[in-house]
């Protein structure tokens, strides 16, 4: 299993940028949500769910805040394990939060055969001479075409 990671501190867009590429995934790319599991309506609102294409599976969590979301996750994870999983994509939090080192230890008890971990860093936009809409716009542009891209190349490749 390969394991593309969106860190950050809190409220730089990592829900939001998972949503953003699960949606991608949905309507571009031809994955079809499992278990007739559907993303909330509302965009910020956590989620997981389980996508697949033929035989590749993808399984996405979008919140490890805390222990208890970090447990339902494995959960989750645990449930659906059967026809195994091609990709996991997660959010984690920044090395100072607590709960990354519990994310991690999980992550590692649910799955033996990690081949490959890859990390994408988020930041903060700031609202400076009140273009916040418009940096905002470039730097989410940026992220969901650096998120694409990676996963259509190697080793993700999703295409």
């Amino acid at each position: 299993m390969k394991i593309l990671l969106i860190g950050g501190m809190e409220r730089v867009g990592k829900t939001t940028s998972i949503r953003r590429l699960t949606e991608t995934l949905i309507k571009s790319k031809g994955f079809q949500p499992e278990n007739n599991i559907n993303l909330p309506s509302n965009p910020t609102k956590d989620f997981k769910i389980i996508l697949h294409k033929n035989d590749f599976r993808i399984i996405i969590n979008s919140a490890s805040d805390n222990i208890n979301i970090i447990n339902s996750f494995k959960d989750f994870f645990e449930e659906n394990i059967l026809q195994g999983y091609n990709i996991l994509i997660s959010s984690v939090r920044d090395d100072d939060f607590y709960p990354r080192k519990n994310f991690f230890e999980t992550i590692n008890q649910l799955s033996q055969n990690i081949d490959f971990t890859l990390e994408i860093p988020l930041a903060k936009t700031t609202r400076q001479y009140n273009n916040f809409d418009i940096q905002l716009k470039w730097y989410e542009e940026k992220i969901d075409s650096l998120l694409t891209h990676i996963l259509e190349h190697h080793p993700y490749n999703i295409s």
